[in-house]
């Protein structure tokens, strides 16, 4: 009876050793990536950019407010499935819970097949979506900025104590339909001290499934991930494997950063089969832009410092 788990681990272990060796190949050859398309990871849509609260450092007002229609993101879903990418993202920037639609959204976004669906979100929206929230996703993450006093100072509009009740109702959603929703905090360092983060962490572990940081440093290192323990990448690697879709249908390669990096000028989710998009000539160029220069050739790309900096710490509840 155990055979066929064993097998699924091995041919899971056996996919991620030829993905990384498709990203080492493709950052050591200048021109492989202009012939091999890597697995599309992770389709990011924005179901709005509107918010609830206003963050302190959030870029969010920068850009014009709108809302994604539905028959847009079942286009999305039905282009993307024959790719088979492993997470979907139900958020971008904004707070996806303003939209009207989002019960449905959430459940196209289950019917999809898509292993992975995740959201993000400020957690002061969610009481009348617990049920669906519980069944429909894999795994939630509030943001949060530390205790009471620390993050309704950072998050304004938002409410610590609020946030906390409704993560309670839903470990009790989830709890009675017996999900398997992982629940996450995430906190972004900003004028925290190690001491204060550390003990948010120990504090919010006793409660959910995960927390992570997200940190922001060593501007001068082009720093984005590892690839394995000994070799440390050196480029943008939103190219190689996601594509995100704004609420109004522009296409980005950027998961991080669509108020200082350009969406793809002319294109459009509207008029664009995104699987075909995907294997294009024109987003193997940006495959290898990245790879050859450690970005795009994009105004901004050059000096965005997400790709160079974010460092993201997570610890899991033992």
């Amino acid at each position: 009876m155990e055979l066929p788990g064993k097998k699924a681990n091995t041919n899971m272990n056996l996919q991620q050793m030829m993905d990384r060796a498709t990203y080492n190949a493709m950052a050591t050859i200048p021109n492989l990536p202009l012939h091999l398309t890597p697995p599309l990871r992770t389709v990011c849509v924005e179901p709005t950019n509107d918010c609830n609260i206003h963050c302190k450092m959030c870029p969010v007002r920068e850009r014009k407010i709108g809302y994604m229609s539905l028959s847009l993101y079942r286009k999305i879903l039905l282009e993307t499935s024959r790719l088979k990418p492993d997470n979907l993202y139900l958020s971008f920037q904004g707070e996806s819970f303003l939209h009207p639609q989002i019960k449905e959204f959430l459940q196209l976004g289950y019917n999809s097949g898509i292993k992975n669906r995740v959201l993000f979100t400020n957690g002061m929206l969610i009481e009348p979506y617990l049920k669906v929230i519980a069944g429909c996703l894999t795994k939630i993450t509030f943001s949060l900025e530390g205790p009471e006093e620390i993050n309704d100072k950072i998050r304004v509009g938002c409410k610590y104590d609020t946030v906390l009740d409704n993560i309670e109702k839903l470990i009790l959603a989830r709890r009675e339909l017996g999900s398997n929703l992982k629940i996450g905090v995430n906190i972004t360092r900003t004028t925290q001290t190690p001491e204060e983060i550390s003990n948010f962490k120990n504090e919010m572990l006793q409660i959910v499934d995960t927390v992570s940081v997200t940190e922001c440093h060593d501007k001068n290192n082009r720093y984005i991930r590892r690839c394995n323990r000994k070799r440390m990448a050196r480029y943008c690697a939103f190219p190689l494997n996601s594509i995100a879709v704004l609420w109004d249908g522009s296409v980005s390669f950027c998961l991080l950063a669509a108020t200082k990096v350009p969406t793809l000028n002319g294109v459009r989710a509207q008029d664009w089969n995104l699987a075909e998009l995907w294997t294009s000539r024109g987003w193997k160029l940006l495959r290898n832009e990245s790879l050859k220069q450690g970005h795009p050739t994009f105004p901004g790309c050059s000096w965005c410092e997400r790709w160079r900096e974010n460092r993201i710490k997570t610890w899991v509840k033992k």
